[in-house]
């Protein structure tokens, strides 16, 4: 008798960790079926990959509201204290909202499969043609660079989920070295506009950051990404991230003896190395001939 109950009890027990064990298992998959769905429906959702986090991280640094950090990001950053308190004695400083912008942005970034492609060009010709005109020479930079997108409209398009969101405007974003760090304020229909137009817009937009008065919207949405380190002695080359939304980002350096090195980073799940040569050619031709495209 004494066996048989110990055999009950042995049975019983079992059966309750096995029942114990599916109902665990069960609850696990149906919660990791609704992550998996709430993912999809957020990869898809309004504008899907065109505005990306970066956005909604500008918007939070603006407006003070903060977003919960996800699991993932926990343990990232867990590990990465884990080495830090390793090494020399540190303190913690608080990083400006827009600094997290940048890091969010960057972050994000790295995740697109990205290549790069380089030309040196001599543009004395084409920094005379501005100075002769009264204009920004990124300014017109970034209208060659319209130009040019005009002609190649898969470097204006961006990768979603669901295929390529098609722009049907150039909207280009210039980086700017303003006082609490990075920006890229976006001028609207580069295209589109006669370039003082263009130069007005761009001094409403400077104006505005002197003075603390931006927006959200005047940093997001951009198709196109311009960054200019040329007023900078030294720096032969360098090469640029292309922020979420868009496909490719042009980095332009100081001139040197051969001329300026322009490096372009582009998205490779939507253009490949010989569009990239194509788009350079082609804007090499515009930076030739401004007055063609200026007038």
């Amino acid at each position: 008798t004494k066996a048989e109950t110990k055999a009950e009890t042995k049975a019983e027990t079992k059966a309750e960790t096995k029942a114990e064990t599916k109902a665990e298992t069960k609850a696990e998959n149906e919660t990791g079926t609704r992550d998996q769905d709430t993912d999809a429906q957020t990869a898809r959702g309004h504008q899907g990959a065109t505005h990306g986090a970066a956005s909604s991280v500008l918007e939070q640094a603006l407006t003070g509201r903060a977003e919960r950090p996800r699991r993932e990001a926990v343990d990232a950053d867990a590990t990465l204290l884990k080495e830090i308190e390793s090494g020399p004695p540190y303190r913690i400083e608080l990083p400006l909202p827009l600094r997290q912008v940048i890091a969010t942005t960057v972050s994000h970034a790295a995740h697109t499969p990205q290549f790069r492609i380089s030309t040196q060009l001599d543009l004395k010709a084409f920094k005379a043609y501005a100075d002769e005109h009264d204009g920004s020479f990124t300014l017109l930079l970034a209208k060659a660079c319209a130009m040019t997108l005009s002609r190649f409209p898969d470097f204006n398009a961006a990768w979603t989920p669901d295929g390529l969101a098609r722009r049907e405007r150039i909207d280009v974003a210039i980086a700017m070295d303003a006082e609490n760090g990075l920006l890229t304020p976006v001028l609207r229909n580069v295209a589109g506009q006669s370039f003082s137009d263009l130069a007005a817009a761009w001094d409403t937009l400077k104006q505005k950051i002197r003075q603390h008065r931006t927006a959200p919207e005047d940093f997001r949405g951009a198709t196109f990404y311009l960054s200019n380190l040329g007023m900078f002695p030294g720096v032969v080359q360098f090469d640029a991230i292309v922020p979420p939304g868009a496909t490719a980002i042009l980095a332009v350096a100081s001139p040197g003896e051969k001329g300026s090195m322009l490096t372009l980073t582009c998205d490779h799940r939507v253009v490949f190395g010989a569009d990239a040569a194509r788009f350079l050619a082609a804007l090499a031709e515009h930076l030739k001939h401004p007055d063609n495209w200026t007038e």
